[in-house]
């Protein structure tokens, strides 16, 4: 198992390069609006794109119908793909933390002054960042067991379109019908560690759901 992740680890390394040039720029304009939501949103967007990345790798070298060969099975093939993807997403989400914490105790110089100021940082809404994507990647890593990652691909810019037109759609058609959206302001009032431990159950729930899909998806295909 441990073999399989360090395998998948060594894919990403040809990446990483041009990934921290793009996460250079972002965190000089994250500095620059006193705000870590770009940088989160992109580390974990790339997390799911570098995900993808090592399935493609896997398919283009027929890597999976070589590993049966050696003592590693379907099983251990699929549980390594959704440890990387709670690795790299993890990993993204305590990056993105620490960069708001440190934009947080960071000195800013406003009207001459230097003084210590409050950012925007919203360590919560870093959470439901993580969970977001997690879940969207839950949702591709069957299809990617089932049809091949090209189509898990489509399925993953679907997806994201789905959610963008979900969430923004329905906020603009609940103000064009003059529907209160007062019940989304109480959600405000609930502890943040307590909202954030219900969204990482359900988050930790649809993985556990993906993960036992996607090991009947591989079972039933001949690879």
């Amino acid at each position: 198992m441990k073999g399989l992740v360090l395998k998948d680890l060594y894919y990403l390394k040809g990446f990483l390069k041009q990934y921290f040039l793009v996460a250079a720029f972002l965190t000089a304009w994250s500095v620059f609006l006193k705000n870590s939501s770009f940088m989160v949103t992109y580390l974990l967007v790339m997390g799911n794109t570098l995900l993808l990345s090592t399935s493609s790798m896997d398919e283009a070298v027929y890597f999976n119908r070589f590993a049966l060969t050696m003592p590693v099975s379907r099983k251990m093939l699929v549980q390594s793909k959704y440890i990387l993807l709670i690795l790299i997403e993890t990993s993204a989400l305590l990056v993105g933390l620490l960069f708001g914490f440190f934009l947080e105790l960071s000195p800013y110089r406003f009207n001459g002054a230097s003084r210590w100021v409050t950012t925007s940082f919203d360590w919560s809404g870093n959470v439901i960042l993580f969970v977001l994507f997690v879940g969207v990647s839950s949702v591709t890593l069957p299809v990617v067991f089932k049809l091949g990652v090209e189509k898990a691909r489509n399925i993953y810019v679907i997806v994201m379109l789905g959610l963008a037109v979900l969430i923004f759609g329905g906020l603009k058609l609940c103000q064009m019908a003059g529907i209160s959206l007062e019940a989304l302001k109480r959600l405000e009032e609930v502890p943040p560690v307590e909202f954030v431990t219900v969204l990482l159950a359900l988050c930790a729930a649809v993985v556990v759901i993906s993960y036992r899909i996607s090991l009947r998806m591989i079972r039933n295909k001949e690879l």
